[in-house]
């Protein structure tokens, strides 16, 4: 057995696809990254818009118990305030925003466990496949190798064990 047959044996295997699957999931986990960063922004989008309603409803709350005295004290008939009014459409429209955001947010949260199920399964079998079929070749290769060599050993033995002649009495 020599170095080219070993060179020779190394060429053949299968490599350049567990390099490939191993490419193919090293996507697939970039495209899961980019797919969790913006479930991330989303998520940071409807917390914004969470505080922004939660502080308007508490300044409208605020503001609503003076109204209602300031009528009982005048003993007026009640006639909507305009900015009370466009306060609380402010306040129903960003109701309305932040809904649909917690909707946008629940969507990208499915895509991304989709694309983990699905890009990640898919992704390791490729591997594993690509790395056991490489396996079974390399073992293959060897055992080949290895026989290629016993099967040489002893048409070299056999020169070993014939009598040399004796040679200026080194012997």
């Amino acid at each position: 057995m020599t170095c080219r047959d070993w060179l020779e044996s190394v060429k053949v295997l299968p490599d350049q696809s567990v390099s490939n699957a191993m490419k193919g999931f090293a996507r697939d986990v970039r495209a899961l990254w980019l797919r969790q960063g913006e479930e991330l922004q989303q998520k940071q989008k409807v917390d914004s818009y969470s505080k922004e309603y939660e502080r308007r409803l508490h300044s409208f709350d605020k503001q609503a118990p003076s109204l209602v005295l300031a009528i009982k004290l005048t003993d007026d008939q009640y006639e909507p305030d305009d900015n009370m009014t466009e306060k609380n459409d402010q306040l129903e429209t960003l109701c309305r925003r932040l809904e649909l955001e917690k909707e946008k947010h629940q969507n990208c949260v499915q895509e991304t466990q989709r694309v983990t199920l699905n890009g990640l399964q898919t992704g390791f079998c490729s591997v594993f496949e690509s790395l056991i079929h490489f396996s079974q070749a390399s073992l293959k290769m060897y055992s080949d190798l290895s026989n290629h060599q016993n099967d040489a050993k002893p048409s070299v033995e056999n020169l070993n064990s014939h009598p040399q002649p004796e040679q200026d009495g080194l012997r």
